[in-house]
């Protein structure tokens, strides 16, 4: 079964590593509540290294609340296509309350 990650951005993207070789992946979702002007050159380099892997990775940038947001990126990755995908929340990847939020919302 294929395996989705979504991830919030933020200081520790490494952390994605992780999850891709435990689990055989088929996409990264990242989603940003403004992080990405914060860490481009981080989120630029795990493109690059997914993109190496055949990996696609997208990035959903929030606007509004956090939680409300959180909840709305998470019901628009379930209706794109990924009815049959098991969906994993990487919640070690962003900041504390955007791994809260996707806590909650998975």
């Amino acid at each position: 079964m294929p395996h989705v990650i979504v991830a919030p951005v933020g200081e520790n993207l490494e952390s994605i590593y992780a999850a891709i070789r435990t689990f055989p992946t088929e996409r990264v979702y990242l989603v940003s509540n403004g992080g990405v002007a914060k860490h481009t050159q981080k989120v630029a380099e795990l493109k690059k290294v997914l993109d190496n892997l055949r990996i696609p990775v997208q990035v959903i940038e929030i606007k509004g609340g956090l939680i409300e947001g959180m909840f709305k990126a998470f019901a628009q990755i379930k209706g794109a296509g990924n009815k049959d995908a098991d969906i994993l929340a990487d919640v070690s990847s962003g900041e504390n309350m955007e791994n809260c939020a996707a806590l909650s919302a998975s």
